[in-house]
């Protein structure tokens, strides 16, 4: 069942990918400078990535993951 957000605005469909994006590349940089954490961060990866993918589908779940 996909639900819609409600009051969806184009800032909150554009906001969120960005802040996802930033923090992305931010896993990456710290993976990449402190190799012993790369396991952290990899399963930190995994929640952006599925905000991503929600806020994608416009799904309820990903404007709130993305929204806190």
């Amino acid at each position: 069942m996909r639900q819609e957000p409600v009051g969806s605005s184009c800032w909150t469909r554009v906001s969120i990918p960005i802040g996802d994006v930033v923090f992305l590349s931010a896993l990456a940089v710290s993976a990449f400078s402190v190799p012993r954490l790369r396991l952290l961060h990899a399963l930190q990866l995994m929640i952006y990535v599925a905000d991503l993918v929600l806020t994608r589908q416009k799904s309820l779940w990903g404007v709130a993951m993305g929204s806190s």
